[in-house]
């Protein structure tokens, strides 16, 4: 009878080895898809100020564009703060069709692209903006 015991209490005791065994490898899984979710959830909040900032310091513009984009298709609310960001990017995406339209030869739409142009330009609010939409308009011949 003590041999049956011991063989119960070996297997008992095997077994909850490979349970240990089998947690350990499900943990590092569960993990990595725990962090997935979490990033692709932070993702979707959009970009932040700073992250416009940076763009619009480094003068990439197009990048800049981009990102104001996917804010506005995941639905972020415009901050006070962003505004400038917005409207400079229309701007800017108004003058690269601007200067496509006026080297095709199609001036109807050009005039239309820089009538919206010149409506964007009057939301900016701070002098940085403005001056650096100067060097846009003198690279895309707005006049």
């Amino acid at each position: 009878m003590k041999n049956k015991k011991n063989r119960v209490n070996i297997t008992g005791k095997l077994l909850y080895l490979v349970v240990a065994i089998l947690v350990l490898m499900i943990i590092p899984s569960a993990a990595e898809n725990a962090y997935d979710y979490f990033r692709e959830k932070q993702s979707r909040k959009g970009y932040t100020s700073e992250k416009l900032y940076e763009d619009f310091c480094d003068g990439d513009y197009g990048r800049l564009s981009e990102k104001v984009a996917y804010n506005r298709a995941v639905g972020r609310t415009v901050t006070e703060d962003d505004r400038d960001y917005y409207a400079f990017s229309a701007c800017y995406n108004s003058a690269v069709d601007y200067h496509m339209y006026r080297t095709a030869g199609k001036t109807d739409k050009a005039s239309d692209t820089l009538e919206i142009f010149y409506q964007n330009e009057s939301e900016l609010n701070h002098l940085i903006f403005k001056d650096a939409l100067t060097a846009v308009k003198e690279v895309y011949e707005i006049p």
